[in-house]
């Protein structure tokens, strides 16, 4: 039985990584428990949504391109709520996806985006589970939120130097001002 439990596994696993080949995988990584109750800056669902649309392109062709989104993280319900859908698709953004929220353990989330992600947005800065997912990351096409987003005059004032935390690679995005929500690179 054992073995071919493992057989049908090894089969399933194959089957969805054929499956997903003809996407492009973005895989989104969202951290909220802890950081809420220790005061750091949590994964936002405006953010998440709007760093989407930014990394998704601009062009005509980009938007017609099929994408996954899987998203990763510490709470469930949180994860469920970010698109406020009850379908599968994410079309409301200006282009067509298939969300889903992994349920593995962190250490398979890990493996998982060694193999399959394109392209991960990290959106909670601090996370070194989300940094570690885009350096093991397939693409290593990482994007983060801005370390210094929530209290510019404290990193400022320190002279902290970003690049201390991330690759230099590494694009980091913010929203344009407090009041424009609109995602851009800094």
């Amino acid at each position: 039985i054992l073995r071919n439990l493992k057989i049908y596994r090894n089969l399933m696993k194959t089957l969805m990584c054929m499956f997903f080949s003809h996407f492009k995988k973005t895989c989104v990584h969202t951290r909220r428990s802890d950081f809420i109750l220790q005061r750091f800056y949590s994964s936002d669902p405006v953010f998440i949504r709007n760093a989407l649309i930014y990394l998704n392109g601009t062009t005509e062709i980009d938007r017609t391109k099929h994408r996954k989104i899987v998203i990763f993280g510490d709470d469930q319900e949180f994860m469920k709520g970010i698109f406020n859908l009850s379908k599968d698709k994410v079309n409301h953004m200006g282009f067509l996806a298939d969300y889903f929220v992994s349920k593995n353990r962190p250490s398979d989330d890990l493996i998982y985006s060694k193999y399959n992600c394109d392209t991960v947005l990290i959106s909670a800065p601090r996370s070194t589970f989300g940094f570690w997912m885009g350096y093991l990351s397939k693409g290593n096409a990482v994007y983060h939120m801005d370390i210094t987003h929530e209290n510019k005059e404290f990193y400022r004032s320190r002279s902290f130097n970003s690049n201390d935390f991330f690759p230099i690679p590494w694009i980091t995005l913010d929203f344009a001002s407090s009041e424009n929500k609109t995602v851009v690179e800094r």
